[in-house]
């Protein structure tokens, strides 16, 4: 433990991914770095796209996006793994079999209720985190008949086990099924399914594309429903691009949809969707706001999925307002909905997140266990990318015990994961987790190198949010090099992004690394205007933690200040 001051000293943090799904974390003090942990953030979710059957709507997924970096020890997530858009109005499981029966009848004749059962059970399966059970029942029902609603269903199914590649056959497949049926709904609904396997591969252009002519055919066929998905799912693209205004424009056109509707559940749902745009943003007010309006909703309805779902994102927004406590009592209460109600995946989840706390609170033991607990249920329910968000969050406590083979060997291993399954905002994260920990040995070129590829890949991908994670990293790699002009230059190309799409958290942080930055070079009234900036900030989004820091740096300043003589002016 005896590098433990001079790992502090490099690193301030690790993001947390959490997601509606989706986290990171942070570390240190001096300056602050983004570790890009993987959170449970949980945004409402549908399984593929949410119009027809109920197997596309009312899923769940974590979230697990990069998070904003945040000063000292501790970021918070969102929920990084794909906010999936959650359902629209739930067909009656009279009308689903109604729809089925009219595309059976040419193919089945007696078997048909047989296809009917294995349907109704793999849709219950996928609804309660069980992907895997539902499986191998709807690849015996698509022998009965093969039939566009099993393949997309069967899509699902997959999507959820993050089996990527087969997914994209099987929403293909529905897609060609619709098509040749001229079903237009239905042609809506797998062009949707296919959008959001890209946006979960890290494809964002492709995703938005899908997005884009599924939101045209809603629109032809005058589906209200569908058009407020589609315009949902174009809202988390950009949330994911870190275009937050256009994100929650979108997001504010489906509220006001499902409000004219009547769709309580999925208005519930967007509500917590924008509370996530607005954590993001660092409006940890708002967001607040946003996740008890639709939890209050959520309660109203009876909507038990629902309410678990909220009450973790509002622990996540506790946990980022220092609020240690509160943010266990709300993570563990959706917990114990989500072991009665049996959602495997929100159980992992959750489990998840509560070691995020427990990192916050510095108890690392316990932190470890929850994610272990969290990577087992995920590889019982065949999660592989959930599985990689917690080999990252695993590699992430191993890194704040200093057992920096250990960080290394979990995060490769996630990185591994994200690459075989096509994750490439996922590769970013790690890539960039890798070179913190490069950092932290003192391979400075490594380091470099692993920064500059994850940044690499944001561009192309057009995650504004992640660049500017990568470009401040970058900053605190040259710092550490004794480059303090390009550190400078660095960390104001990640403020300047971090204003651009709104980011308080990330502004607030950078202005802290750029008050380091001018200690350094002597410009110690330069350095304290930016620590006062940014402990403003802190203070006005309620990060309590990164506050006191703060603080506490401006504290020695001022007090190196008074015992110097008055610095050269910058």
């Amino acid at each position: 433990m005896g590098n433990n001051k001079k790992n502090a000293a490099i690193i301030a943090g690790f993001a947390l991914t959490a997601l509606g799904i989706v986290g990171m974390i942070i570390w240190g003090v001096k300056s602050v770095a983004t570790f890009a942990v993987a959170t449970g953030v949980i945004t409402s979710i549908g399984a593929a796209w949410p119009i027809i059957f109920p197997a596309a709507s009312r899923k769940q997924a974590e979230d697990i996006k990069v998070d904003t970096t945040q000063l000292l020890d501790d970021t918070s997530q969102m929920n990084e793994r794909l906010k999936l858009i959650e359902g629209l109005l739930k067909p009656t499981e009279e009308e689903v079999k109604s729809e089925l029966e009219k595309e059976l009848s040419a193919e089945m004749g007696r078997k048909q209720e047989e296809a009917l059962r294995l349907f109704r059970e793999a849709d219950q399966d996928i609804e309660h985190g069980r992907s895997l059970q539902a499986i191998p029942k709807l690849e015996q029902a698509l022998t009965i008949a093969d039939i566009p609603s099993f393949h997309i269903t069967l899509g699902n199914a997959l999507f959820f086990t993050s089996k990527y590649q087969d997914a994209l056959w099987h929403y293909q497949k529905s897609l060609d099924g619709y098509r040749k049926g001229k079903d237009r709904r239905g042609e809506a609904s797998a062009i949707g399914s296919l959008g959001l396997v890209y946006r979960n591969r890290g494809d964002l252009a492709r995703a938005e594309r899908n997005f884009q002519q599924a939101l045209k055919v809603h629109r032809e066929i005058a589906d209200p429903q569908g058009e407020a998905a589609a315009l949902g799912a174009l809202g988390l693209v950009y949330q994911a691009q870190g275009d937050l205004a256009r994100a929650e424009q979108h997001l504010q056109q489906t509220l006001e949809i499902q409000r004219e509707l009547g769709y309580r559940r999925g208005h519930a749902a967007t509500l917590g969707n924008l509370g996530l745009v607005y954590r993001e943003q660092g409006d940890l007010a708002r967001a607040e706001q946003h996740f008890r309006q639709a939890l209050e909703t959520h309660q109203e309805i009876g909507d038990r999925l629902g309410q678990a779902r909220q009450l973790g994102n509002l622990g996540l927004v506790y946990r980022e307002q220092g609020d240690l406590t509160r943010a266990e009592q709300h993570l563990q209460e959706p917990l114990e909905i989500q072991r009665e109600i049996g959602d495997r995946l929100g159980q992992a989840t959750q489990l998840g997140n509560l070691g995020l706390v427990y990192m916050a609170q510095g108890d690392l033991a316990r932190a470890e266990q929850h994610y272990q607990q969290a990577l087992e249920t995920h590889q019982e329910i065949g999660d592989r990318l959930g599985q990689a968000r917690q080999l990252g969050n695993l590699g992430i406590v191993f890194a704040k015990q200093d057992d920096l083979t250990q960080a290394e060997q979990h995060l490769q291993q996630a990185l591994e994961i994200q690459r075989e399954i096509g994750d490439r905002l996922g590769q970013a994260r790690q890539l960039g987790n890798l070179g913190l920990v490069y950092q932290a040995q003192g391979d400075l070129a490594r380091a470099e190198q692993h920064l500059q590829q994850a940044l690499e890949i944001q561009q192309e991908l057009g995650d504004r949010l992640g660049q500017a994670r990568q470009l401040g990293n970058l900053g605190l790699v040259y710092m550490a090099q004794g480059y303090l002009a390009r550190a400078e230059q660095h960390y104001q190309q990640a403020l300047d992004i971090d204003q651009e799409i709104g980011d308080r958290l990330g502004q607030a942080t950078q202005l802290a690394n750029l008050g380091a930055v001018y200690a350094a070079q002597g410009y110690l009234s330069k350095a304290l205007e930016c620590y006062e900036q940014s402990a403003s900030m802190f203070r006005d989004i309620g990060a309590a933690r990164e506050l006191a820091i703060t603080e506490e740096k401006i504290a020695r300043l001022r007090q190196a200040m008074a015992r110097q003589p008055a610095p050269p002016a910058k």
